[in-house]
């Protein structure tokens, strides 16, 4: 009975160190369950964190392209209405060169007709001292004085005879 009670002692011993390592176990395992669901916690969290941080920095690339954007337009704006502004002032320069030529071209030819006009008014003077001088002579001597201006061109021979 003795052993009985001992065997038995020693096999409850057994079992309670038994329990004990199970109870160990089962905290140890309850421990890292807990620190497994804080894990599990703590990554949710930071995917949490994460997803909103790029949600954030969607939002943030979203609204600098957009600003972006708008600035490109207004800039092309600017500059449609730069090269809109020296296109109309070269329009007005070009318009205003051709006007002036227009007036330089105009004096030109007046100044022309006006040099034609005392040429022509010489050389209508002149026909007729020649005609005066042709008259005098063909009194005086006759014939050679038609000889004469009858070599000159055509042009001034006719102007000549007629006048005489």
């Amino acid at each position: 009975m003795v052993n009985q009670l001992w065997s038995r002692t020693e096999s409850l011993a057994n079992e309670y160190a038994a329990l004990q390592d199970a109870h160990v176990q089962g905290e140890a395992l309850l421990a890292a369950q807990a620190s497994t669901q804080q894990g599990v916690q703590l990554l949710a969290e930071h995917q949490h964190v994460t997803r909103l941080q790029f949600q954030q920095d969607l939002h943030d690339t979203r609204a600098t392209l957009n600003t972006l954007a708008r600035m490109q337009a207004e800039h092309d704006a600017r500059m449609e209405l730069a090269v809109k502004d020296r296109l109309e002032a070269l329009t007005l320069q070009t318009q205003q060169e051709m006007s002036r030529i227009r007036v330089m071209v105009d004096e030109m030819k007046r100044a022309q007709t006006e040099r034609q006009a005392a040429v022509n008014r010489a050389l209508d003077a002149l026909v007729e001292q020649v005609t005066a001088i042709a008259v005098k002579e063909r009194e005086k001597e006759g014939d050679v004085v038609r000889e004469v201006y009858e070599s000159l061109s055509g042009e001034w021979y006719n102007k000549i005879d007629k006048k005489i």
